[in-house]
């Protein structure tokens, strides 16, 4: 097996990603001094130009290894030792405040407590020793690379050059000496074991006392242990969720003193924002398309309608609530029948009868008074099939038809506005800027175009038939938009050949 491969295994997995670029250093060494690659094996004793330049880069490389290995190990010890130092607070502070809680029987919950500070206690010292082994195989793959450099080149300069600026440094990683870190760790553990219960360790994880197993048992008596805390002095405290909290469940529940997320297969697992980014782009869309499809909206209301009309005040008690329009079984008074709402309709409609005239008759009949005299058919708009006004469709069709009428004539105008500017530009250009001049009339015209066009098609859209005098201003307007920008694309083309 080659060592590239037994280097992974030696090291820690998990930190394998800051290991040094063993196979990489390798072929790097290999593409260097071999003659297929054009470069020549030194001879010894004569060391060439090319060997010499090769030697510093991969001397620089070496160095920038060591640096971030270095950056690593020192991170790391230091994150252990902060974790060490908030352990040994906790666990102190936890003893002395069952030594003066003057209880016969620990509580469950510091019991647990306990169990939790050993097993982070115990990560901690896993983590030591797997910093050393990571060390120990940063420092064997060094040593492989400068060995495979004097075998394949013949020169024992780079590997002295290393060792005695590098690795030989007191700061470098190679070099640190981790017993502090273990000597604390071991002074802990005895302390916290000593601390608790026998009947809580006797409960412990399998995984918890396989690890006790490898280390020294040291027998500290309790009363010490007590003696020792409590020359502490003792100050009030409250009671705060990060020192008193619940934690309940960390070895009944779960041996290993693991937590377990529940998750909810119903729960919706989608964006926490996108269904406000979609609300945010359907929106537009549900308007426009309301927009469109008011006016069959708008009959379908009609049509489910009431066929008498509701008013917001309430009429007076026996009276009869007026309707928009007689039916065929109502009667006159002089006794002869009413017109059925088809025919009265048409009459009004030729005869330009306005339907408030016809209401403030019908509101003279006996026994038909309204208590409304003001709710009549508004003005303005067609009485056909009174018994269901379409009021509200008719006023959207007045709407459109006032849009359709300001859009056509506001974009004839926009159109002969950027015609204009075209012109000047075309009458006032330098030849400096030509080039800049020529495109920015083109595009002036060619947007005037479309204007032109889409105010015409506006123009053809609205339903309400226009004066023949409006139809020939439309279409002689987009003649003449038509004709001048076309003009004014030729002046241009004609330039640009010139």
């Amino acid at each position: 097996m080659k060592y590239g491969e037994q280097f992974e295994k030696e090291s820690v997995p998990q930190w394998s990603l800051h290991n040094i670029d063993y196979n990489s250093l390798k072929h790097h060494i290999k593409v260097h001094t071999t003659k297929d690659q054009a470069t020549a094996i030194a001879i010894p004793g004569h060391q060439d130009a090319a060997l010499r330049k090769f030697e510093d880069e991969l001397y620089s490389e070496l160095c920038r290894q060591h640096d971030r290995v270095d950056l690593f190990v020192t991170s790391k010890a230091d994150e252990i030792a902060r974790r060490l130092n908030h352990l040994s607070n906790q666990v102190h502070r936890l003893i002395l405040r069952c030594a003066t809680s003057g209880q016969d029987r620990m509580p469950l919950k510091r019991r647990q407590r306990f169990a939790k500070y050993e097993q982070e206690l115990i990560r901690c010292g896993d983590d030591i020793r797997a910093l050393q082994r990571f060390v120990s195989a940063q420092i064997v793959a060094f040593r492989k690379i400068l060995k495979k450099y004097r075998k394949w080149t013949g020169s024992s300069t780079l590997g002295s050059r290393f060792r005695d600026n590098i690795l030989s440094h007191p700061k470098s990683f190679t070099r640190r000496d981790f017993s502090q870190l273990q000597s604390r760790y071991d002074d802990l553990l005895r302390t916290l074991q000593a601390a608790i219960p026998a009947d809580l360790s006797n409960n412990v994880p399998p995984a918890v006392e396989s690890r006790r197993s490898r280390l020294p048992s040291i027998q500290v008596s309790p009363s010490e242990t007590i003696v020792a805390s409590g020359s502490q002095q003792s100050t009030a405290r409250y009671w705060n969720e990060y020192d008193h909290g619940s934690e309940a469940g960390d070895l009944t529940q779960n041996a290993d003193g693991e937590y377990a997320i529940y998750i909810d297969p119903d729960a919706d697992v989608s964006f926490p924002g996108m269904k406000a980014l979609g609300t945010f782009f359907t929106t537009p869309v549900q308007k426009f398309n309301l927009w469109i499809s008011r006016r069959q909206q708008d009959t379908n209301d009609d049509e489910r309608g009431p066929l008498l009309p509701t008013h917001s005040s309430a009429s007076a008690y026996g009276s009869t609530t007026q309707s928009l329009e007689p039916s065929c079984s109502s009667s006159s008074p002089s006794g002869g029948p009413v017109a059925s709402s088809a025919v009265v309709a048409d009459t009004d409609a030729e005869d330009g009868y306005r339907p408030s005239s016809w209401h403030s008759r019908r509101g003279s009949y006996g026994g038909y008074a309204s208590s409304e005299e003001g709710n009549y058919f508004p003005t303005g708009y067609r009485a056909h099939y009174a018994a269901l006004p379409s009021i509200s469709e008719q006023r959207m069709m007045q709407y459109r038809e006032r849009v359709l009428f300001w859009g056509t004539w506001g974009c004839y105008g926009v159109s002969f506005v950027l015609m204009g500017i075209a012109a000047v530009l075309v009458v006032a250009g330098r030849n400096r800027m030509r080039l800049e001049v020529d495109a920015g009339v083109t595009l002036g015209i060619m947007t005037s175009l479309g204007l032109a066009c889409a105010a015409l098609c506006m123009a053809c859209s609205r339903q309400k038939k226009s004066p023949w005098l409006t139809k020939a201003a439309v279409w002689a307007t987009f003649a003449v938009a038509c004709v001048a920008n076309g003009v004014l694309l030729v002046l241009v083309m004609g330039r640009a050949k010139l």
